[in-house]
């Protein structure tokens, strides 16, 4: 079973977002820092439940792929709308 990672999810548009192990959380656009947060992860580590500063919520979830971790962000509430963001391996 995948565990939730600390570090890098990154979306194919540039948008990334970085968990640090203290629960602070910040999406960021290429170099700019778009919004930041707080989250929490379920348990198991498979779910997080993400706030942002701009009171924008989202869903994550957990997977493992073929190539990797993914996270599956969904705006919170809706379950519509999603973003595949892959995990950043640094080094």
């Amino acid at each position: 079973v995948q565990r939730f990672l600390v570090g890098f999810f990154k979306h194919v548009s540039g948008l990334t977002f970085y968990f640090d192990e203290n629960g602070a959380v910040s999406l960021t656009e290429g170099t700019d820092t778009v919004t930041a947060g707080t989250y929490t992860i379920s348990e198991d580590g498979m779910l997080a439940s993400i706030s942002m500063d701009n009171d924008i919520k989202y869903a994550g979830s957990f997977i493992e792929q073929d190539d990797g971790p993914v996270m599956v962000a969904l705006l919170d509430g809706t379950g519509m709308n999603a973003l595949y963001f892959h995990l950043v391996v640094e080094g």
